[in-house]
């Protein structure tokens, strides 16, 4: 996602702030956020009347409300991110900088705690009898020969584990590990060892599951993906799935990219994860976010940007943003 521009300016050179009575304002409630955390957060941008524009809108993207209405998740992430993991943690920067852009909040790490847990490369591993450890062996043993654990967790790791209320994506191994690795494993012998999927895939278990996977010991070309092969039948569900969305979108969208049949294979498994699946089950959502956000924000923003290279990379649909009415609502810096 691109970064939303802030402070938009009027000709009077005043804020074109929404009022504090619009719903946009009060929904994700920013000041009752603030007083949740006193002194360790402030409010840096409120919205302006496009977002209000938006947020009026059930079947607006999340993604494109200001402020989010999962803010209270994404504020409570940074500030936990923070105080069990460390300020320069991955975690701590990357909820920091959510919390700024999607809500207009800015964290004051330096009034948070952060040194209350501790996560120093000294400190010692966990017990081998924690949960941490026995989750990794058993996904070890499952794959034999394939994966092994290159990474065990710490005894903060217990802690944030332990813990209930602390979001998934700050525990180590991470709950979803198992299917992490079986998505890992399924990229890398459907799409092959050098496709993204498996490369994000095998990157996610390296950094939220400790866990390596040896793609030399893989079968990866017992389906085969190479260039050459033909795409898949006209009369398989992917065509229809796509001429189906080109013709909700007539002379907007067009498909550039037709399903192979190792696509159908994997779209057909029922246990394999949507986004290896192609085209993706969401397409349809993907690209009415694309045309919306087109027409609310502008084609040059990052959310256009980004939901179109989404609806061509996981669906080989192609939006041409120069034949949408992308100033119906307006955004541009001279209005207010």
């Amino acid at each position: 996602m691109g970064r939303r521009r802030s402070g938009f300016r009027s000709r009077s050179g005043k804020s074109s702030s929404s009022a504090r009575s619009s719903k946009g304002y009060t929904a994700p409630k920013q000041d009752e956020l603030v007083e949740r955390y006193p002194g360790a957060v402030r409010v840096v941008r409120r919205p302006q009347r496009t977002d209000g524009v938006a947020s009026e809108r059930e079947d607006i993207d999340d993604d494109l409300k200001f402020p989010h209405p999962r803010c209270g998740c994404f504020l409570k992430n940074a500030i936990d991110a923070t105080l069990l993991k460390g300020k320069d943690s991955y975690y701590s920067e990357h909820y920091r900088s959510m919390v700024l852009e999607y809500c207009g909040i800015e964290v004051d790490v330096g009034k948070l705690d952060n040194g209350s847990f501790g996560t120093s490369p000294e400190s010692s591993s966990s017990s081998r009898s924690s949960k941490g450890y026995t989750a990794q062996d058993g996904l070890v043993e499952r794959y034999a020969g394939v994966a092994r654990v290159v990474r065990r967790p710490l005894p903060t790791d217990d802690v944030a584990s332990e813990s209930a209320d602390v979001d998934d994506d700050l525990k180590f191994p991470h709950p979803r590990c198992g299917r992490f690795l079986k998505n890992a494993i399924d990229a890398t012998l459907f799409q092959g060892k050098d496709s993204y999927h498996s490369e994000y895939y095998r990157s996610m278990v390296l950094e939220y599951c400790g866990i390596e996977v040896d793609v030399g010991k893989l079968d990866n070309g017992s389906i085969g993906t190479s260039p050459e092969s033909s795409s898949s039948s006209t009369s398989s569900k992917g065509y229809a799935a796509q001429d189906g969305l080109v013709e909700r979108y007539p002379g907007v969208a067009r498909v550039i990219r037709r399903p192979l049949p190792t696509d159908d294979v994997a779209s057909e498994s029922a246990d394999v994860d949507d986004d290896l699946k192609f085209p993706h089950p969401r397409c349809g959502r993907f690209l009415k976010t694309a045309i919306e956000t087109t027409l609310l924000r502008g084609k040059d923003c990052g959310s256009s940007v980004h939901y179109q290279s989404m609806v061509r990379y996981y669906c080989g649909i192609e939006v041409d943003v120069g034949k949408s009415e992308n100033g119906s609502i307006g955004t541009s810096p001279g209005k207010d």
